[in-house]
């Protein structure tokens, strides 16, 4: 009886042990869409925020877009690393070089 008992007890905190882990993935992957969720509102209202919003919100949704901009003004360069949307293999920033004028 004893040990029917210990091997019950056993399978009991096992199957916890999973709960506890598939709590973990739900949680994660409400997160994941949560995340999904606001980064296509961002997007969606990129264009209508670049040409009707006033400086400030230019502003701010151009900082949210840029991860560094590098001037290197003794060789008339301008280095602009864009943050992009991930899309299967394409990485994450993308860095865009201009001759200054």
């Amino acid at each position: 009886m004893d040990q029917r008992l210990k091997e019950l007890n056993e399978r009991r905190q096992a199957i916890q042990l999973r709960l506890e882990e598939l709590d973990c993935v739900a949680a994660g992957q409400a997160e994941m869409n949560n995340i999904v969720t606001n980064t296509e509102k961002f997007i969606a209202s990129l264009p209508y925020t670049l040409r009707e919003g006033v400086p400030q919100e230019k502003l701010v949704t151009l900082r949210q877009c840029i991860e560094r901009i590098h001037i290197d003004k003794p060789n008339g360069q301008i280095t602009v690393n864009i943050q992009v949307v991930p899309v299967g293999n394409i990485d994450d920033t993308q860095q865009v070089d201009v001759a200054l004028a």
